[in-house]
C-alpha cells in the first residue's frame, strides 16, 4: 500500500524508496499481521454464511470480495516486509494493482445481490473494466499517472456508494453508514499517505486502511444477514 523499507527517518533511498526507522517498521508489520489474521478469519466466516443459505450470486460476489480483500493484504504485506533491491519494484507495482482489485471486489457482492440484475452487472462491468485499468497502469508504467491512479481509486469506491443510495431498500440499514465510514477511513488515509514527511504516515495509512476494510467487512457481512432475514 505504500513504499517502507530501510533504517532513515523518513527519507528517500537511491532506489526510489522511501526510508523508515525500525519502530516505524515494527509497527507496520503488526499491523499487517493483525489485518491479515482478521481478514482470513473474517472472509472464512462470510464464505461459509452464504454457503448455508445463499444464492450463487450471492456466494460469487463473497468470494470475489474474499480474494480481493486477501490479495490486498498479501501483497501490501510482501511489499511492506522488503528491503528495497530488484524484487521490491515489482512487489510495489502488485501492491499497488491490487488496491483496485480489492476496491472492485467489494463492490461486487452488492452490485450482485442487492441491485437490479441489469444495473448489478452493468455496475460490475464498470467497476471491473475502470479497475482492469488501474491494475494495467500500475503494472505497466511504474510511478507514472500516480494522480490518475489515485483519482481512480477514490472515484471507483465512491461510485458504489452512490449507486447504493439508489437501491438503499435492498441493503441492510447500517449497510450505507459502514460504506460511507470506510470510504471516509480510507479518503483520510489517501490525504495521510500525500504526507510522506509525517513520522509513522505509513503505519497510520496502513491503520486507517484496516480501519476502512473492517467497516466495508461489516458492511458485507450485515447485508449477508440480511439476505437470510436476521
Amino acid at each position: 500500500m505504500e513504499d517502507s523499507g530501510g533504517l532513515g527517518l523518513n527519507s528517500t533511498s537511491a532506489a526510489g524508496f522511501a526510508n523508515y526507522t525500525s519502530a516505524e517498521l515494527a509497527l507496520d508489520r503488526v499491523l499487517h499481521a493483525v489485518a491479515l489474521l482478521l481478514a482470513v478469519l473474517g472472509i472464512a466466516w462470510l464464505f461459509a454464511t452464504t454457503m448455508a443459505a445463499g444464492s450463487v450470486l450471492q456466494l460469487i460476489g463473497v468470494t470475489t470480495y474474499g480474494v480481493g480483500l486477501i490479495g490486498m493484504l498479501a501483497a501490501s504485506a510482501a511489499y511492506n516486509s522488503c528491503y528495497p533491491c530488484r524484487a521490491k519494484e515489482l512487489l510495489r507495482r502488485v501492491d499497488h494493482a491490487m488496491i483496485f482489485v480489492m476496491i472492485a471486489g467489494t463492490c461486487t457482492p452488492f452490485a450482485l445481490s442487492a441491485f437490479p440484475v441489469g444495473d448489478g452487472l452493468l455496475c460490475c462491468t464498470l467497476v471491473w473494466i475502470v479497475a482492469t485499468i488501474g491494475v494495467v497502469l500500475k503494472l505497466a508504467f511504474p510511478r507514472r499517472f500516480e494522480r490518475l491512479s489515485l483519482a481512480l481509486y477514490l472515484v471507483t469506491g465512491w461510485t458504489m456508494f452512490g449507486m447504493g443510495w439508489a437501491y438503499a431498500d435492498n441493503l441492510s440499514n447500517v449497510v450505507l453508514p459502514l460504506l460511507f465510514g470506510g470510504g471516509i477511513a480510507y479518503s483520510f488515509g489517501a490525504f495521510v499517505h500525500a504526507r510522506g514527511r509525517l513520522p509513522f504516515h505509513n503505519a497510520v495509512w496502513h491503520g486507517l486502511v484496516l480501519l476502512g476494510a473492517s467497516s466495508h467487512w461489516a458492511a458485507v457481512a450485515n447485508q449477508i444477514s440480511y439476505w437470510r432475514g436476521w
